[in-house]
């Protein structure tokens, strides 16, 4: 019963966290460039902001407790570059590709990117800081998960060629572009081609395949640590899978003033369905790692 309620105190510490690094983020990125206030009834906006800050408190406390055998500045800089990459680097670099569509300038992406960087540092340090509430200090070894490329090129290449690319645009088909407003916001137009001449037309000729590979490659770079320092049981791929699925699209809960709430949405359902399939994926296809000890 003492370590049930020592977890939920570093699950509000977390939180807590989460509030004050969005606000020293925001402020930073303020500076860099403004953004729009949304058009959204502030009791509305604080509500949605509080959720979406649960969500992740609750995620980055499980991933801290899932990789507790490890211990060291490795591990921290593996959680914060995780939680950085997902939710802020690589839906940034989305961003920047469809930036005429979307409506924002580089400043206010980096001024994103900024934010994004303080609020991962942050909740991943109060995060493994709590965690010493309740986890006794063991030795002072570190124990560092080896990342080996040992027998990873194939797996990286199904993951990078065809997995990622191949949940993208299905999951975009017949999820997100199904809805008339949001191809409207993209491309100007409602119109809904066949799925084969979108593929092409959109897919391969706008060079939307190579781009969306180069970001499953980073994904791949940035989760391969994590994977290793969890481990492979069903239960921790399941928790991997969730934490692909929803920190990124936990963001799209937030209202913002570049993407109208139903474009926000189709995303939602879209990026957290085909995220949590792309974490499984991920998990059993590079999880079988031997772990290194280093002193």
């Amino acid at each position: 019963m003492k370590k049930i309620a020592l977890v939920l105190l570093h699950g509000v510490i977390t939180i807590i966290a989460l509030f004050i690094s969005w606000t020293i983020g925001g402020l930073l990125g303020m500076f860099i460039a403004e953004m729009p206030q949304p058009e959204h009834d502030p009791a509305q906006t604080a509500s949605r902001f509080l959720l979406v800050t649960i969500i992740n408190a609750i995620l980055i406390t499980a991933l801290t407790v899932a990789t507790n055998k490890y211990r060291g500045f490795y591990r921290w800089l593996f959680l914060a570059l995780f939680v950085f990459g997902i939710q802020f680097f690589l839906t940034q670099m989305e961003t920047l590709f469809f930036l005429d569509a979307i409506g924002m300038t580089g400043a206010q992406v980096t001024a994103v990117m900024v934010t994004g960087l303080i609020v991962a540092l942050i909740s991943t340090s109060a995060s493994v800081a709590a965690e010493r509430l309740y986890k006794k200090k063991e030795s002072q070894i570190i124990y560092i998960p080896e990342v080996s490329t040992k027998g990873k090129l194939r797996p990286v290449l199904i993951l990078t060629l065809v997995v990622y690319p191949v949940l993208y645009f299905a999951f975009g088909y017949f999820i997100a572009w199904q809805n008339p407003d949001l191809r409207l916001y993209y491309t100007g137009s409602d119109e809904l081609r066949p799925f084969l001449s979108q593929f092409i037309h959109e897919f391969i000729a706008e060079g939307i395949y190579p781009f969306q590979v180069l970001r499953a490659l980073l994904w791949v770079i940035i989760s391969l640590p994590l994977v290793n320092t969890m481990g492979t049981t069903t239960g921790r791929i399941i928790l991997f899978a969730l934490l692909n699925a929803l920190i990124p699209a936990s963001m799209l809960l937030l209202p913002n003033a570049f993407m109208p709430e139903s474009v926000a949405t189709s995303h939602l359902y879209e990026t957290a369905s085909s995220n949590f399939i792309w974490g499984i994926a991920i998990a059993v296809l590079l999880g079988r790692n031997r772990f290194l000890l280093n002193s």
